[in-house]
């Protein structure tokens, strides 16, 4: 068996909606790899940066079977599955990106017939009964699935279209809580990668809860949060991996996600709070908030000084007419010597002038124009570390892409040229973490020298 996600109407990231801790694609791939799927193709928008996409398929147990499908707009699922080159002759199972179910697909697939698709139609769990049911169309080829109209069977499970952090939320409570439905060939669409400390609370790997901290069922605490010493939190809370809640705050009909920092005593209820404001649980309107003594992300932003600033600008003007001459030269041999590309940089993204050019003064000198606009820092990387094509790296490259991108190359510092492309990206996810001042100029020393040295023992280590 073979499946497609799909992306749906009006979709531009449905498949990062958080479900009890996990992105819904998560959950979707691990429910089709459960039921047999030896081949998944995962369709996103193009709107999404690459290493937003890579945090899905961090589980290498996922991502070996996964082919990527970008697209502007929504392709449909035979049109994806012909992108991924999946064979013509297989059975195939075709989920929205907005979909979530629990049934078994073995018994329908053993049943169905080539020309006869069939769309398995599961209502929603009696525990979340205001979410939509949703449909799941299967067929005995590629071919068939095309097919309008097929016929539609109630599946003995359920399914569910998620369509909004409210809805997500309401899925993930029910699962923590225990109110699903369970039996023969159900109970495996939403597993909590977590330990339940008691009924309905569940810790996750790594957290730091205070024994003065009130936890009221059902919550989830994610991997590596911290709850300090008085904060409440519950009923019906999602703490997400690395979130950080402060001293007396109240977390209550929310969910907070990924390395935010809820300010203390702030009292949170009925809606989504991100590092940079809260979000409407039923609409996905941000509200921003510009006061770090409220909400603030636990890793330091990305921020090019003023110095730094005023230092490439100096750098531009004086190699100005030493790069005007090596443009043109460049350009009379009918050389590409710039392209814009889109690149990770911080917490968020930008348009990086990506040098072409064979010409290494050129190239740091195009590089040097994106400093005195903060889009890139005076010393980083210049690798592109986000290499999804390559299974056995995804993880390593998602770390690695958040190393900073700078004028100054300092790549051949943190692994010589000739070393592999796995030593690189473990360099680089190693700079991510331990860029300063000081090891700037450590590595900057070094790159110039002809021959780097061995790297130190940290970036060795690094993993």
């Amino acid at each position: 068996m073979i499946a497609v996600i799909h992306r749906v109407a009006g979709d531009l990231g449905r498949g990062a909606l958080p479900v009890a801790g996990k992105p819904l694609a998560v959950r979707q791939l691990q429910l089709l790899r459960a039921a047999g799927a030896r081949k998944i193709a995962l369709e996103y928008s193009t709107s999404l940066r690459e290493d937003e996409v890579a945090a899905w398929l961090v589980d290498q147990a996922l991502s070996t079977f996964v082919e990527l499908v970008p697209s502007s707009e929504p392709l449909g699922p035979e049109e994806v599955a012909r992108r991924a080159a999946f064979p013509s002759d297989e059975a195939i199972v075709s989920v929205g990106a907005d979909v979530l179910f629990d049934c078994d697909l073995s018994a329908h697939l053993e049943t169905i017939m080539p020309g006869a698709p069939v769309r398995l139609h599961g209502l929603a769990p009696s525990a979340c009964e205001a979410l939509p049911g949703a449909d799941v169309r299967l067929a005995a080829n590629l071919a068939d699935l095309a097919l309008v109209p097929s016929t539609r069977a109630i599946s003995p499970g359920w399914a569910v279209a998620l369509e909004s952090h409210a809805a997500a939320l309401a899925l993930g409570l029910a699962a923590l809580d225990g109110r699903l439905p369970t039996g023969e060939g159900l109970a495996w669409s939403i597993q909590i990668h977590a330990f339940e400390r008691e009924p309905g609370v569940w810790i996750g790997r790594g957290a730091n809860v205070s024994s003065d901290a009130v936890l009221t069922r059902p919550v989830l605490i994610g991997p590596d949060a911290v709850i300090k010493a008085g904060a409440r939190i519950g009923p019906n809370a999602i703490i997400e991996r690395s979130a950080v809640i402060e001293r007396d705050a109240e977390v209550i009909d929310a969910v907070i996600l990924p390395e935010t920092v809820v300010g203390e005593g702030l009292h949170i209820e009925g809606i989504a709070a991100s590092a940079v404001g809260l979000i409407d649980l039923d609409t996905g309107d941000c509200f921003e908030i510009d006061d770090e003594a409220m909400l603030s992300p636990r890793e330091k932003p990305f921020v090019v000084g003023v110095s730094a600033r005023m230092v490439a600008l100096f750098l531009l003007l004086a190699l100005l007419p030493i790069a005007a001459l090596l443009s043109l030269a460049e350009t009379a041999r009918g050389r590409d010597i710039v392209r814009r590309a889109r690149r990770r940089v911080g917490k968020g993204a930008a348009n990086l002038l990506e040098p072409s050019t064979q010409s290494r003064l050129l190239a740091f000198w195009l590089r040097l124009v994106d400093v005195p606009f903060g889009r890139r820092a005076l010393v980083g990387v210049t690798l592109d570390s986000e290499q999804l094509s390559d299974p056995s790296t995804r993880a390593l490259a998602m770390d690695a892409s958040r190393a900073v991108p700078g004028a100054f190359a300092i790549d051949d510092s943190l692994a010589p040229f000739d070393h592999s492309s796995e030593s690189r990206l473990r360099g680089m996810a190693w700079y991510a973490v331990a860029k300063s001042a000081r090891a700037d100029l450590d590595l900057v020393v070094r790159s110039l020298r002809s021959a780097p040295e061995k790297l130190p023992e940290p970036m060795e280590l690094a993993s």
